[in-house]
């Protein structure tokens, strides 16, 4: 088990479960992955899995977007378990990347734990095009963010988006690629096959500036931080130039 930051724990113990060695590569698939160069390959090794990750929290913590993330995660008086989630698990139960409360949920905050997997989209990093492991990281770090504040908007369908969770978590990983100088990757929807394209913060905010108000008076801290800043796709700070314009106005008013 590896720690990044006081809350964030990186444990693939899992590996090591009845469960989890019936669901990672058998000796055989394993050599023929090793042999055909996929990343898969190293399911099943704890160390590896546990490397990898804390890596990427590594590399998530120095971007701008992430670094606000990580620490408010880290601020959480609950705690958060990142686990693996293997090949065999998404193809043959269909499970997907998670975040998953401990217990019944509560406003005051839940343990947390995710369920990743880095290894499909690690291809990707070596073109210009598709979802990163990256993103998908972030994008449910922001979701186990929520639930271990004990925030939570429950909503039907919003736009292209299934409900305002999902908004919320592809607004961040958004904000983050953008920062990352990755705006190629970034999505217009929850559907990994609708890109932002060039679609601007401020016609996003005008779209879900009500389910954005939302999220600002949830997460107030967060937004002082991202408000203030500039250079990236940010429709918090949109919001805040709304905001002061309206204010001035009725100060001439």
């Amino acid at each position: 088990m590896r720690y990044w930051g006081l809350n964030i724990e990186i444990d693939a113990s899992y590996y090591n479960t009845e469960h989890g060695k019936q669901m990672s590569p058998t000796a055989a698939e394993a050599a023929q992955l090793k042999a055909t160069g996929s990343f898969f390959q190293h399911e099943g090794n704890v160390e590896t899995y546990e490397v990898t990750v804390q890596n990427m929290m590594r590399d998530i913590e120095a971007n701008t977007v992430g670094r606000i993330l990580v620490r408010a995660l880290n601020r959480c008086s609950t705690k958060l378990r990142i686990i693996p989630l293997t090949w065999k698990e998404q193809s043959q139960l269909g499970r997907i990347p998670c975040a998953n409360l401990v217990g019944k949920f509560s406003d005051k905050g839940n343990d947390c734990v995710v369920w990743f997997e880095p290894w499909s989209r690690m291809i990707n990093l070596y073109g210009t095009r598709g979802n990163s492991p990256y993103q998908v990281l972030v994008h449910e770090l922001h979701h186990a963010l929520r639930q271990m504040r004990g925030a939570y908007y429950g909503t039907g369908p919003v736009g292209a988006f299934p409900n305002a969770e999902e908004l919320f978590s592809v607004m961040m990983e958004n904000m983050y690629l953008s920062a990352a100088g990755q705006p190629q990757r970034m999505l217009g929807g929850y559907n990994q096959g609708i890109p932002l394209g060039n679609r601007s913060a401020a016609s996003f905010y005008k779209q879900y500036g009500n389910e954005i108000e939302v999220w600002c008076g949830q997460f107030k801290d967060l937004t002082y931080q991202l408000e203030r800043m500039s250079g990236f796709w940010n429709p918090i700070g949109v919001r805040r130039m709304v905001l002061d314009f309206v204010i001035d106005l009725n100060n001439v008013q």
